[in-house]
């Protein structure tokens, strides 16, 4: 019962699980353990650990990294953070650099500090009423409303409601220890996990501008972003965990949001100090199921290869008519699988038919395929090396994931190709035909997650092309590429 998994049932029955999943955490903080596959998990913080709170006023903020502000951080010499965007939620990405960082971080270390995209006036925004976004979903999650419904929190909040607008303020809070009981899609982990928490308030858009100038707008955002980096900094985190703040149902252009992110961490200073100086990474977690990624592609546009590199060759994307059969100018071809990968209609048929005997009795040994996953195989007598089999949704209306699975069929099967070694690969129009997928939205979910890929992965790929075998195919591929 995670943030995403409930489409297609009404917004009362939707409301009613997520209060309930809301309830079940409180109960299982309040006992101290969780019971999953039959063992008992204690829980690693106590309730007053898991209360604890820091709340920074904008006056507070103001005097780090001044003179005014006794408690300097001492650089980490490193040459370059490392900075990467993820389609993913915040504590999943925030659990994956944990793990990866565990064995560089002592007990005197941070964990991984991670941003939530806070309601300015009410501690975990709608979450007791069942509301779905970004905070909300963390407290689902994890033991953070405890902090932010403690007394030392109501400081935070007088202070936003003192100021009478929706655009929330420069305040900021940190919740040192966060335990996080679940996963994205509501079920216990096997083991807890402990981050910390940076609460601060995006403007609230959808109310309007309050008069302010687009100029005043970015302003006060960059601001913000920069005291956010400024607080974490002086709190001596090296690990963050950031986000589209506000680009959900706060209506801030992810555009916007995602170039003033780029250029306050560009411009960063602290008593005369980089950002690099201070962070070990910086990544984004910019969870985005929708047709066209918007969310995603801006802030994948900036982060996804933050330095630049000028020498890195880019990857050509392009469609053409072709009988992806024969086509040499690729080393590995993509088959729109059916789960068995013994062969069918269609390109599937066209493949195995091509190929011979021998990538049927190769198939054979790979216990068949899971819709979205992705399989490799030799190519036999087709004119390339690899064969990547790739099994696509059956089209359902639109209500059954199946624009996520489709997606997954081209990032699993480019991860592949790039785990291979390959870098020149051909796709046919995957699950436009027998599944009936309607092509054009399936090109749009095509161009946007081979882009992604591509952008997340600079200089990976030679060439990610269609063969498609007509025009008419060939032009709705062509538009969607422009």
């Amino acid at each position: 019962m995670g943030l995403f998994y409930e489409e297609g049932t009404n917004d009362e029955n939707r409301q009613y699980k997520f209060v309930a999943t809301l309830n079940d955490t409180l109960n299982i903080l309040q006992q101290g353990f969780y019971i999953t596959k039959e063992k008992r998990i204690p829980l690693k913080l106590s309730p007053a650990e898991m209360r604890e709170i820091m709340v920074f006023l904008p006056e507070d903020i103001k005097k780090m990294g001044t003179d005014a502000d006794v408690d300097h951080c001492e650089p980490l010499g490193k040459p370059r953070m490392g900075v990467a965007c993820e389609n993913i939620d915040s504590f999943s990405l925030a659990r994956k650099r944990m793990k990866e960082a565990a064995p560089f971080l002592s007990e005197e270390s941070k964990p991984v500090l991670v941003l939530n995209l806070a309601n300015p006036v009410n501690p975990g925004g709608g979450v007791r009423r069942g509301a779905r976004a970004q905070e909300e979903d963390l407290c689902r999650k994890s033991s953070l409303l405890l902090s932010l419904e403690s007394p030392e929190a109501a400081s935070y909040y007088s202070f936003n409601k003192s100021l009478h607008t929706y655009m929330g303020s420069d305040a900021v809070m940190i919740t040192p220890q966060v335990e996080i009981i679940k996963d994205e899609k509501g079920n216990l982990l096997p083991e807890s996990v402990v981050v910390s928490v940076m609460t601060c308030a995006a403007p609230m858009l959808s109310f309007g501008m309050e008069g302010l100038t687009d100029e005043q707008y970015r302003d006060m955002v960059y601001n913000r972003i920069t005291g956010m980096l400024k607080v974490a900094v002086h709190q001596k985190y090296q690990y963050l965990i950031l986000g589209a703040f506000g680009c959900g149902a706060f209506d801030n252009d992810a555009k916007v949001v995602s170039d003033l992110f780029y250029k306050a961490l560009k411009e960063f200073r602290y008593d005369d100090l980089k950002a690099e100086d201070f962070f070990e990474r910086v990544d984004f977690a910019v969870l985005d199921f929708t047709p066209d990624r918007y969310n995603y592609r801006e802030f994948s546009r900036n982060f996804s290869n933050f330095y630049r590199e000028e020498n890195l060759k880019s990857t050509e994307i392009r469609a053409i008519r072709a009988d992806i059969t024969k086509i040499s100018d690729v080393e590995a071809i993509v088959n729109a699988a059916r789960r068995s990968l013994l062969g069918g209609g269609g390109v599937d048929g066209a493949i195995h038919r091509a190929a011979g005997p021998g990538l049927f009795e190769e198939c054979r040994g790979l216990n068949g395929c899971m819709v979205g996953e992705a399989k490799i195989t030799g190519a036999y007598n087709l004119p390339c090396k690899y064969v990547i089999h790739t099994v696509g949704p059956r089209w359902g209306g639109g209500k059954q994931d199946e624009a996520e699975h489709l997606a997954d069929c081209y990032r699993n099967s480019l991860q592949l190709a790039v785990d291979n070694g390959i870098r020149r690969i051909a796709f046919p129009s995957i699950s436009t035909g027998a599944y009936r997928y309607p092509i054009e939205q399936a090109a749009k979910v095509a161009v946007y997650a081979v882009k992604e890929f591509v952008d997340a992965n600079p200089g990976k790929l030679d060439l990610v092309e269609w063969a498609l075998f007509d025009d008419d195919t060939l032009q709705v591929y062509t538009d969607a590429l422009k």
